[in-house]
């Protein structure tokens, strides 16, 4: 796999992962903000989490009859949208759409991300490849959950969002065609 796929990749979990573990850090404060009830913000961040499991198998799929470059550019998009619109959303209902359709684009990024490397990377290195990734992860949340101690959260959705953008036009230059449709058909053939 080229090094720059790979950073975009990394780039990418770390956009995601930001702003997931803030939302369960700053339930109260954004449920406060946006005159909601407490219990009802976490359970549909629970329910968005269930959902985000479904969609990291459609995504897996999708990759079968659509390319893993068109995949990851359009999610990044989405991501860097919904992201925005979730920190200026004015009303309950418009938090949990947008909440519920970043989940949706930022869940692409792991099966895209394992495609890739399960196809592309050494036996050797591809744990290393995925230990990187989920390391960053990892880091990310907590320093999402960190600074929405001290940043009003509103703003700390805008980073998850400029991040999103800026590995939106940067796989627009420099993420190659990885296309796995044959792949798949002739696995599903044999």
């Amino acid at each position: 796999m080229d090094k720059k796929i790979f950073y975009l990749f990394c780039l990418a979990f770390v956009s995601v992962s930001f702003g997931f573990l803030a939302s369960f850090s700053l339930v109260s404060r954004i449920a406060y903000t946006l005159d909601a009830n407490v219990a009802k913000w976490l359970h549909f961040n629970w329910f968005c989490i269930f959902l985000d499991g479904l969609a990291v198998l459609a995504w897996a799929l999708l990759a079968k009859i659509a390319s893993v470059r068109d995949l990851f550019i359009a999610n990044c998009f989405g991501f860097s949208f919904s992201s925005l619109l979730f920190s200026v959303a004015s009303t309950f209902q418009v938090a949990c759409a947008t909440q519920l359709l970043t989940g949706i684009f930022a869940s692409s990024f792991i099966p895209l991300a394992m495609i890739v490397i399960g196809n592309e990377v050494p036996a050797k290195e591809k744990g290393k490849c995925s230990g990187i990734l989920l390391g960053l992860s990892c880091l990310s949340a907590l320093l999402g959950a960190g600074l929405g101690v001290f940043l009003f959260w509103r703003k700390l959705y805008l980073i998850p969002s400029c991040l999103g953008a800026v590995t939106f036009f940067l796989a627009l230059k420099q993420f190659k065609e990885y296309d796995y449709r044959k792949l798949g058909a002739r696995l599903i053939k044999h």
